[in-house]
């Protein structure tokens, strides 16, 4: 490990990206070797929990049609009354 406390702060900057920590040049030296030496540690993303399986979803029902045995011409005398 290089000598953080002897660089100046770009170096420190530089120095930072290459470990993935990102640092600004507001900071205080200080604060930046402290940083470097302690990096924060990456919050874990907590997994999401199985409780059961989904409700398997039910086929439609759809109502049956009422199919006549007449043919079309039945229904046409039907309608005239021959």
């Amino acid at each position: 490990m290089a000598n953080v406390s002897k660089m100046n702060k770009a170096q420190l900057i530089e120095h930072g990206k290459t470990l993935g920590i990102k640092l600004d040049d507001g900071m205080v030296k200080k604060t930046m070797v402290q940083l470097i030496k302690n990096p924060p540690k990456a919050k874990a993303k907590p997994k999401a929990k199985i409780v059961g399986k989904p409700p398997t979803p039910q086929p439609i029902q759809m109502p049956k049609k009422v199919v006549e045995d007449k043919s079309i011409w039945q229904k046409v005398k039907d309608f005239f009354g021959v």
